[in-house]
């Protein structure tokens, strides 16, 4: 098996070319993008981040939204031996400034939304080589962006063939905690180290190309990247985000889409919780005796029967 763990996702994508990676509910409906498409993605960022000097080893961030696009370019990182930076997207400008020194970064990958925070975080950067800021979302670029590669010249760029040979111990990614009591500290993981989480999660989750994950955690988050991206991925599953993160779309997403795995944090979970007592509170108290007692028989069936056959879902919670 590849130690690239970015090889891995490739080799899914050579099995599973046509089934859907990324699934993106917007408000203009349901945008898919395939594993082959993604990886002929993340092939192009590593092309053109090779035909612009980039290096092994070398560091490239990313300021921007869950999507198909922000995958391609984090993959396209890996692919060439790259360090994948992940930013919080809740960041000021200063705090951009400050991972970016910390961690050397060369490129930084955003979007338009976010593209004002991140042209005054690497303008205020003295010494060494200029950082190249580079727009992921497929929108032109207008002539406020000048001085910003467009993701057009990104996707023209020769693909990579292969990922590079790297060695476990080699660095991947490079994680920074939120900073709200002090400047973001950084957190190396190596390609070992992602392999280590996969191999570790496999064991208590089962994942194949059958399920559907719904990822709502950001993710320069650490739990999303594993949860949301490199372990369905590498297991040809199909990943669906929300545009817009709310009780109603969760429901709908959980209704609709086909979900089998909804890894998150416990906030999530009591979201949802007030939102379907909300609704059956106003049945009226009769409505919530029904409910409360179907929630008993649902226990004592769940005692009587066992766990073997109520995994339909898979809830994981960190």
């Amino acid at each position: 098996m590849p130690s690239n763990f970015a090889g891995r996702i490739a080799e899914t994508a050579v099995r599973l070319p046509a089934h859907v990676a990324i699934e993106r509910l917007t408000s203009n409906g349901i945008v898919t993008t395939p594993y082959g498409a993604l990886t002929e993605d993340a092939r192009r960022f590593g092309g053109w981040l090779a035909a612009n000097g980039f290096a092994r080893g070398d560091r490239a961030a990313l300021l921007a939204d869950n999507s198909a696009d922000w995958i391609a370019a984090y993959l396209g990182i890996l692919w060439i031996g790259g360090v994948a930076v992940p930013l919080d997207t809740a960041y000021k400008a200063s705090q951009v400034h400050t991972v970016l020194v910390s961690s050397g970064a060369r490129v930084l990958f955003t979007t338009t939304r976010y593209l004002e925070t991140a042209r005054a975080a690497a303008s205020g950067i003295s010494g060494g080589a200029a950082i190249l800021l580079v727009l992921i979302d497929l929108i032109d670029v207008e002539a406020g962006a000048a001085g910003v590669v467009g993701p057009d010249e990104v996707r023209r760029a020769a693909p990579v063939d292969a990922p590079a040979d790297v060695r476990s111990g080699d660095r991947a990614v490079m994680l920074y905690t939120s900073g709200t009591t002090a400047d973001p500290k950084g957190v190396v993981l190596t390609h070992g180290n992602l392999d280590a989480e996969r191999r570790a999660a496999l064991t208590i989750i089962e994942a194949t190309e059958r399920d559907a994950v719904l990822g709502v955690l950001p993710l320069f988050h650490a739990l999303a990247q594993m949860a949301n991206l490199l372990l369905p991925l590498a297991v040809g599953a199909r990943v669906v985000f929300l545009d817009t993160v709310s009780s109603t779309s969760l429901l709908e997403a959980l209704a609709t889409r086909g979900i089998t795995i909804f890894a998150c944090v416990p906030q999530f979970f009591y979201l949802i919780h007030q939102r379907v007592m909300s609704e059956i509170a106003k049945g009226g108290a009769a409505r919530v005796r029904l409910f409360r007692t179907l929630l008993g028989v649902n226990r004592l069936c769940r005692d009587r029967i066992g766990d073997a056959h109520s995994d339909h879902w898979r809830l994981a919670v960190r």
